[in-house]
Order: structure tokens, then sequence, then C-alpha cells
């Protein structure tokens, strides 16, 4: 980092979590591109992900940190745009969110986020499926709150957009993308409606272009869609080879690719 940048390092910790994913070097990369000085600890091969939250919890020094997952790759000023939003809130504020431009989806998401460590700390993380979801719903009844940027509808270019998420997909990573977000929608209709649409729209991309990715989000999300509701526990990476229906999918994209190779000629 530049040495004639903003130092924000002690007030501000990034924590980036990682499990070895193909975007973790690109992440770090851009993170060491900003234009401003910080605290900076990597989490690494930590599971369930609520145990890696609970880590930046337990491992912060700062007034402040941010919460920077492996496949969010940040504009240059992202870092610093967090800090100044956080540190104008309102006191009641326990964490500001900016948002990424999904390249996969071609939509903006809530994504990166930036808490006050004095009041988050007080609202540990439960090993729950959407951890988070219930840590704000605990800071909501005790009457904190949270702020988002203005823009209803994120553009890929706006203002508050920070940066980009999902660039570096493989056939795992996107099967568990898509399962755990059909299974977030089939829990929670009304405030994931808008990735209703997208079942089709794969399709559409598979049929155009027939490669092993674009298979695997369509497989991911049928796999989310029949997954049982019982599951409680958040996501585990050292399970991910285990996904219900991943190696499957792997085998009759496999056998259906080969089959045409092996019939005899006409």
């Amino acid at each position: 980092m530049n040495e004639a940048y903003p130092d924000l390092s002690a007030d501000l910790t990034v924590f980036v979590s990682t499990v070895g994913a193909a975007s973790f070097p690109d992440c770090m990369a851009h993170l060491s591109a900003q234009d401003c000085r910080f605290k900076l600890e990597v989490i690494e091969d930590v599971a369930p992900m609520s145990a890696a939250f609970q880590q930046m919890l337990d491992r912060c020094s700062t007034p402040l940190y941010i919460q920077v997952d492996e496949d969010m790759i940040l504009h240059p000023f992202a870092i610093r745009r967090l800090h100044q939003w956080l540190t104008a809130a309102e006191p009641d504020v326990a964490f500001v969110i900016g948002w990424l431009w999904d390249v996969h989806l071609g939509r903006g998401i809530q994504g990166v986020k930036a808490f006050r460590h004095a009041i988050c700390r007080r609202y540990p993380y439960a090993d729950v499926q959407s951890c988070e979801k219930d840590q704000l719903q605990r800071l909501q009844d005790d009457g904190f709150r949270y702020s988002k940027p203005p823009d209803p509808v994120p553009t890929q270019e706006g203002p508050s957009t920070l940066g980009f998420h999902g660039c570096h997909y493989d056939a795992r990573s996107i099967f568990e993308r898509y399962a755990t977000l059909e299974q977030k929608r089939h829990r929670h209709p009304e405030k994931l409606a808008w990735f209703h649409g997208h079942a089709a729209e794969f399709l559409n991309r598979f049929l155009s272009d027939p490669t092993e990715l674009n298979l695997m989000a369509v497989m991911g999300l049928l796999a989310g869609r029949l997954a049982p509701d019982e599951r409680h526990g958040e996501k585990d990476f050292t399970q991910y080879d285990a996904l219900s229906g991943l190696r499957e999918a792997q085998a009759f994209f496999a056998a259906c690719r080969t089959a045409g190779r092996n019939l005899p000629e006409p």
C-alpha cells in the first residue's frame, strides 16, 4: 500500500475469510490496491462459516472492522468509502453495507459490510443457516439498525457499488452458490423474490452455451429446491465435495459429453 495514502489502521481492521477459492489471489490483489491503509487479517480454513465470522468478533482490536469474502473484488476506493459511511452514521447503526455487482447474475447485491465492533461483539454468531440474518434480528430486537446505500436499484457503475462478485466460479463453487441461494429463496420467498426468474435464465444460458459451469448453475439451483427443509447449520466448506447431487451432476455432464464419441459410425 502507498505510504502517502490515509492511514486508518488504528481505527479499522479488514478481515478476509478464505477456504482456498480461486478468487482469493484476485481478492487480495485488489485489497493491496486500496487508496487507504488499514490493518489486514486473514481467516483461513475455518468452518462452519459462522465460526469464521465469529473469529472476526473475537480477534478485532479496532473500533471498526470490514468483512471481506474471498469472492469479493473491490474497487480501489471501497474500504475508504465504507469507513466514511460508518463513521458518519448515527450511533444506533451497527453496520453499513455497500453494493457489489454480481457478474454472473448481472445485478447488484448487498455485499461488503463494515461493522462497529463495540455493538456487534455483543451478538455472537450462532451455527444456524443464514447466521447473519439471525444476528441482525437480535440486533434489531435491541433497537439497533443497519444502513445501506440510498440508490434502491444498484448499477454496475453506480457510486454505491464498491466492487464485483461472482468472477471466479468453478463447477463446485457455482453449484454450491446456487444450491444455497435457492434454499434461502424457498425459506424466505419475500426477500429473495428477485431470484425466482433466474432458473429459466440459467437454463437458457446452458442451451446457448452447454458448458459444465452453466450446467452446474442449473443443477445447483435444482438441488437447492429439492433439499429438505430441516437443514440447521451454516455452510461448511469441508462438506462441499459431499453436496447432495454434485457428484451425480458432474458424472452426468461427463457421461453426456463422452457418449457421442463412443457411438459406432453409421
